[in-house]
């Protein structure tokens, strides 16, 4: 393909790349040149790829020109939008922690022949698992008070008051039993002797389980009764 710009002394010669979609200019010999001045005409704009000089770089159909120095213009393919990796959905997994436990406190009121009279005892066990719902916290909280009536020496202990508080959170409890009780035939029967015991368990995230005991006797040969304190248990939370 032959072109002229406006006069014949610069004529050019077109090699036209259509799977390339590229071309290139050829300066025309000077026949060519003298020759074309009343046969060539102009070549026709076409989007603007081949087009000698284009209104800018890029265009509507998303593509780059890019015009080397050789006169040779090449169009670029712009890349599209970046390919989005789509992960399936996955549902939150729960962080629980899976572990288990229980113990147990007692206190004991003996006499001196070491039987026994009253007894307060604290119960909790414990388990943290995981299921469809989630973490899961299961805790079963219980305390007991028990009086000798009779006892092997025929007297009588009685419990007057058996108070229980627990509480329990995901991985934390407490649990405080206070058992109170009183005798009229440890001696003399006008006379009373009282005895007061408490139990504790705790439980705490990071911590571990801590207990507390303590017994109190009052009235009558109160010296002759004391407390015994034992506990029972293990704990593979922490």
């Amino acid at each position: 393909m032959l072109a002229t710009r406006r006069a014949v002394d610069e004529a050019f010669f077109f090699r036209v790349d259509t799977v390339a979609a590229t071309y290139r200019t050829f300066l025309a010999p000077d026949r060519a040149r003298a020759d074309g001045a009343g046969g060539l005409s102009r070549i026709t704009p076409d989007h603007g790829w081949s087009r000698d000089d284009p209104p800018g770089d890029d265009g509507a159909d998303g593509l780059i020109r890019d015009r080397p120095l050789d006169g040779k213009r090449q169009i670029v393919a712009t890349p599209g939008r970046p390919v989005v990796s789509v992960q399936p959905y996955l549902p939150p997994v729960c962080d629980c922690d899976t572990c288990g436990g229980y113990w147990t406190v007692s206190i004991k009121t003996l006499d001196p022949l070491l039987y026994e009279l009253t007894n307060t005892t604290a119960n909790a066990s414990w388990s943290a698992y995981e299921d469809s719902g989630g973490c899961q916290w299961s805790a079963p909280l219980s305390g007991t008070c028990w009086g000798a009536n009779p006892s092997p020496l025929n007297t009588h202990w009685f419990i007057s008051s058996c108070q229980k508080f627990p509480s329990s959170s995901y991985l934390n409890l407490d649990l405080t039993v206070v058992g109170n009780y009183y005798n009229w035939d440890f001696g003399n029967p006008s006379q009373a002797t009282y005895v007061t015991q408490t139990a504790r368990i705790s439980l705490a995230t990071g911590i571990g389980v801590s207990i507390d005991w303590s017994h109190y006797e009052s009235g009558e040969y109160s010296s002759l009764a004391f407390g015994w304190f034992s506990q029972n248990g293990t704990n593979n939370c922490f």
